[in-house]
């Protein structure tokens, strides 16, 4: 049997590697753009309205996908060839991480009521596993 780690960490904490699998994934699927979604609007000027130096950054991490032979507006899917084993585990990871963390955020939601409550939103969707290799992280 494959020995099982335990993480203790606090909501923050947990958030962070969620977001963190998730990019990772993405990187690996050649979402490069979704690195802009990390980095510090500040360091662009946007405090000042001027969302131009944001917009070329943006623009800069599209081209990047050229390199793999894509255009700007593709991707590769998560169930890709193209794409490691390790971006799967990555995503796995960040979908029971997130919707983890939504039922916390809303404990009057169920899976059962989640629809008649409105939330709609795929962070209480029931994680979907696509790495074949390992079986889904459990969050407690």
């Amino acid at each position: 049997m494959e020995k099982l780690y335990t993480i203790t960490c606090n909501r923050r904490q947990l958030d962070l590697i969620s977001r963190a699998c998730d990019l990772v994934s993405r990187l690996q699927c050649c979402q490069f753009d979704h690195v802009a979604n990390v980095v510090q609007p500040r360091d662009f000027g946007v405090e000042n309205k001027d969302f131009s130096r944001l917009h070329y950054f943006q623009n800069d991490l599209l081209k990047l996908k050229g390199y793999f032979n894509l255009g700007e507006n593709a991707s590769h899917g998560i169930y890709s060839r193209e794409v490691q084993d390790s971006a799967r585990t990555f995503w796995d990871m960040h979908q029971v991480i997130r919707n983890k963390i939504a039922y916390e955020e809303n404990p009057e939601v169920t899976p059962e009521n989640r629809w008649e409550k409105g939330k709609i939103t795929i962070n209480f969707d029931e994680p979907h596993r696509s790495d074949k290799e390992n079986k889904l992280i459990k969050v407690e």
